[in-house]
């Protein structure tokens, strides 16, 4: 399990300032969390805060029990969980190109995988340099690499946005899968919500940086006196 403990986390710019207060959160195996909230609210801050691209001013962030205090923890967090939403590739290297390289860093990277989900994807850019890519093309990439990593979580940053119908289909059919063959753990942010709202196993709702509600989605719709993940996200 990934655990968050009250973690607070500050940043002040010159005409811009954010804060998250207090957050409490747990990501489960084999189970599906959605991340939801307004423009601004601190989903892709919490996101990252979670994977530890940033890190909290104060509060743990769990792994299995234990704290990632250092580089060694992350190291070793890192091999369980993947992050979909940051660019990690080369612009001028070819799609394939990027691939290889960072393929490398993973010995137990699954080839087999990765080609049959781009298939699935209809993924035809291998030779294209990344650059070219659409976005759409890029978080399909970027994806099917991730998970031919076969982690135990994975955390993504609003992967549903700049897709057409049937890929938004086919992306929550693979985090399907991963939870129900591999007992994958899924944290997703997104502004879709009713593409998910009868899938998800858990829901949390962030607002002005604050957690305003977390729990089973069945305890939240019945709460909210309600049967779509839309709802719970507006009467919050």
């Amino acid at each position: 399990m990934i655990e968050c403990k009250n973690l607070n986390y500050q940043y002040e710019k010159k005409d811009d300032s954010f804060k998250l207060e207090d957050i409490n959160l747990q990501v489960k195996e084999g189970y599906f969390t959605c991340l939801v909230g307004h423009n601004g609210a601190g989903k892709t801050t919490l996101l990252k805060l979670l994977y530890g691209m940033l890190m909290p001013e104060s509060g743990d962030v769990l792994f299995e029990g234990d704290k990632i205090t250092g580089a060694e923890e992350r190291a070793e967090y890192h091999k369980h969980t993947a992050y979909v939403g940051e660019d990690w590739c080369v612009p001028f290297l070819t799609v394939k190109e990027n691939a290889d390289t960072l393929a490398v860093l993973y010995p137990d990277f699954d080839w087999k995988l990765f080609d049959e989900l781009l298939k699935r994807f209809d993924f035809d850019a291998m030779d294209s340099l990344y650059f070219k890519l659409s976005s759409g093309q890029k978080m399909k990439f970027n994806l099917c690499f991730q998970l031919a990593r076969r982690p135990d979580y994975v955390i993504l940053d609003e992967p549903l946005a700049n897709l057409d119908v049937v890929a938004k289909q086919d992306i929550i059919e693979v985090l399907q899968q991963g939870i129900g063959e591999w007992n994958m753990g899924v944290l997703m942010s997104t502004h879709l919500l009713d593409e998910v709202s009868d899938i998800v196993d858990y829901i949390a709702v962030i607002e002005g940086g604050r957690l305003e509600e977390y729990g089973d989605r069945h305890e939240m719709f019945e709460k909210h006196n309600t049967d779509t993940l839309k709802d719970v996200a507006r009467r919050t």
